[in-house]
């Protein structure tokens, strides 16, 4: 993962979870893509709807088992076609309604993000931004989540308070690897950067280059929170492309 892993709202762990049956995956992943269609056609309108129509009318929602990954599928897809604040107010009842975990506190977090992205006013900016770092803060403190960590380190660092982001980079860089080879190494270069290191951090997205393949995508993602980084911390992003 990288620190816009669900910043850009294209990861779950729940996106194959076995407590949701294939058909129902099936139409998730379906009713997604009538919903990208329709909001590229200009009906945003159709497409909140669309999203949700195959979880809300879905009998899993009676078994608890299941509840979770399914309302964090719906607040993905909601938040995939830009529908923020009802991809927030489905997660926070989730907080409310369920025990959390790492990655209902991670999108939430990421979807506060995108919000402080989303609005000129700077005070409902930073307003945006400091939840989505209280969000990561608290999926890492409880659930140790890497994910949350290098977000909630990159929130600090945005905030003004580079101190802490160096603290909780520091911490991300102590954490074992999760076994996804790109996101590791692309979490650890974040990791660097935020902690000032600057030529370790190059050697650092290097190796994230030699991983990627073909993750062209992904690439943009981490180039993109790179360039970021390096506005926040008056560094020089050529050097990184």
């Amino acid at each position: 993962f990288s620190s816009e892993r669900i910043l850009s709202l294209e990861y779950s762990h729940h996106m194959h979870d076995p407590a949701i049956s294939p058909p129902i995956q099936q139409a998730l992943g379906n009713a997604v893509q009538q919903a990208v269609k329709a909001n590229s056609c200009g009906r945003s309108d159709l497409a909140i709807s669309r999203t949700g129509e195959v979880l809300k009318n879905s009998s899993l929602f009676e078994h608890p088992a299941t509840t979770s990954p399914l309302q964090q599928q719906l607040a993905l897809a909601l938040a995939r076609v830009g529908a923020l604040d009802e991809a927030a107010e489905v997660l926070r009842d989730l907080l409310v309604a369920s025990t959390p975990d790492g990655e209902t506190f991670g999108l939430l977090g990421s979807v506060c993000k995108r919000l402080s992205e989303s609005v000129t006013d700077c005070e409902a900016r930073e307003l945006h931004l400091r939840n989505a770092r209280d969000f990561y803060d608290a999926g890492f403190t409880r659930y140790r989540d890497p994910y949350c960590a290098i977000n909630a380190a990159a929130c600090h660092a945005l905030l003004g308070d580079h101190e802490a982001a160096a603290v909780v980079a520091g911490e991300v860089l102590a954490l074992p690897p999760t076994g996804g080879a790109y996101w590791d190494a692309a979490t650890r270069a974040e990791a660097v950067l935020l902690r000032g290191m600057t030529e370790q951090a190059l050697t650092a997205y290097s190796e994230v280059v030699q991983k990627a393949g073909d993750r062209w995508a992904d690439l943009g993602t981490t180039r993109k929170q790179c360039r970021k980084i390096c506005a926040n911390l008056s560094a020089d992003p050529t050097p990184f492309d």
